[in-house]
């Protein structure tokens, strides 16, 4: 990698050489959490948090609402399952109309995840709940005069890359918001 500005992608970014602001606080830690964490041939990857997923779906929202469908999938919520009852109690035919409604249930709630799921190409997942949290803070922003000042006419997620002059050594940073000024 050459010093210079990229639009990379964020898995490009981190799985690519130079070293970031995470990875040096990590070797300052110790030179073996840094080679567990990024250099271990066998090392497992990262998993994402429902926090870490939910920051940066709101980041997307923000800074590329485009972006934002490509990348973020909306949990459906299904109806829930007729509540459980049992034979002895409520009689031969309620029983049967119960496991009627159950399976009727049951399939259409296979079928909308079956769908959901076979349209994901990778998409993370949120809820209903956490997308409605998203717009309520996304609008916030977006109606404060600061923030669109400091949003408009921006870069966003450009990879930098520059030799450390004392060292020669590759680092690499990515900010959210990139202003030519």
């Amino acid at each position: 990698m050459n010093p210079g500005i990229y639009s990379n992608t964020n898995n490009e970014y981190h799985g690519g050489a130079g070293i970031s602001r995470s990875g040096l606080m990590l070797f300052k830690r110790s030179p073996l959490h840094f080679w567990h964490r990024y250099v271990n041939p066998v090392r497992e990857p990262q998993k994402q948090t429902e926090a870490m997923i939910f920051g940066s779906a709101l980041h997307t929202a923000i800074l590329e609402p485009i972006e934002f469908e490509k990348r973020y999938a909306i949990k459906p919520e299904i109806d829930k399952m007729p509540k459980p009852v049992l034979l002895k109690d409520v009689g031969k035919d309620a029983y049967a109309d119960y496991k009627r409604q159950y399976e009727i249930a049951k399939k259409k709630k296979d079928i909308a995840f079956a769908e959901f799921y076979s349209t994901l190409e990778g998409k993370d997942i949120i809820t209903l709940e956490q997308y409605t949290q998203i717009l309520s803070m996304q609008s916030v922003v977006i109606a404060n005069k600061n923030a669109e000042a400091l949003i408009a006419g921006a870069k966003y997620e450009q990879s930098l890359y520059w030799n450390d002059a004392d060292t020669g050594v590759l680092c690499k940073a990515r900010p959210d918001i990139l202003h030519q000024n």
